[in-house]
């Protein structure tokens, strides 16, 4: 009996300690100043996730795109893009997309003027093992600032 409860204590303090690791981890976070010009950045996601994300803006759109390239795991990919008005923060444009895949992608846009430099845009790709799921493997955001 007291073998057993050493035993649940062990693989419960694994399983907290592996959550408390990767919710340290799953957060990738910057902010880019681009004064007007076109970006882009792209990156994998999580530890052998076979995510990857891709974020674009050109001066007719900003776009937020990602995919996975293997079909072992199932993984929820949900994908955003907003525009922000800089002097309060409000949200003036934005728009989310969501797959549950094995092995496809996804992705959302929005019209962007690259001369405006009283907005700023928000690009997000966040990854969960499934949609109900509160522990996110991975989450990406980029404040991308074109004000001068």
């Amino acid at each position: 009996m007291i073998i057993k409860k050493i035993v649940t204590g062990i693989v419960a303090l694994a399983i907290v300690s592996t959550m408390a690791v990767t919710t340290a981890l799953a957060t990738t976070s910057a902010t880019k100043e681009v004064y007007g010009q076109s970006y882009a950045y792209s990156g994998k996601l999580g530890n052998n996730s076979y995510v990857s994300w891709n974020i674009k803006g050109d001066s007719s759109t900003a776009m937020t795109t990602a995919g996975k390239t293997e079909s072992k795991f199932q993984r929820y990919i949900k994908v955003s893009v907003e525009c922000r008005n800089t002097a309060n923060n409000a949200v003036i444009s934005n728009q989310t997309n969501e797959i549950t895949t094995k092995n496809a992608g996804t992705g959302i846009g929005i019209k962007r003027n690259k001369n405006n430099s009283y907005v700023y845009y928000i690009h997000r790709v966040k990854v969960k093992t499934d949609k109900d799921n509160q522990y996110t493997i991975d989450d990406v955001y980029y404040r991308i600032n074109q004000n001068k």
